[in-house]
């Protein structure tokens, strides 16, 4: 048996309590810049009130310029740096809040 499933986007959460984080977020290159990474955050804030998640974290590369707009643009907040967090290559991480 063949089953074709096709994923454009995913969004990994997790939380304990009334914290949470994001772990990952991702769109595929065909599916980009149709808003799709803000429905997925939109949907994860809806999950967050329903289940009083107060506050939500992320760390994201530096240089990773679009993902930072996104997620300024959602209403996280820059709230530290996480020195030499990548590898391969080496790079600081932004952390933000929400």
């Amino acid at each position: 048996m063949f089953v074709d499933i096709n994923i454009n986007s995913y969004l990994l959460f997790s939380y304990i309590i009334d914290e949470g984080e994001i772990l990952d977020i991702a769109v595929s290159p065909f599916f980009r810049k149709q808003k799709i990474a803000e429905y997925l955050m939109s949907e994860l804030f809806d999950f967050s009130i329903k289940n009083q998640i107060n506050s939500i974290f992320l760390e994201v590369r530096q240089s990773n310029v679009p993902a930072i707009a996104l997620y300024q643009k959602m209403g996280f907040k820059k709230i530290g740096i996480r020195k030499d967090y990548y590898s391969k290559p080496k790079e600081n991480a932004l952390i933000f809040q929400h």
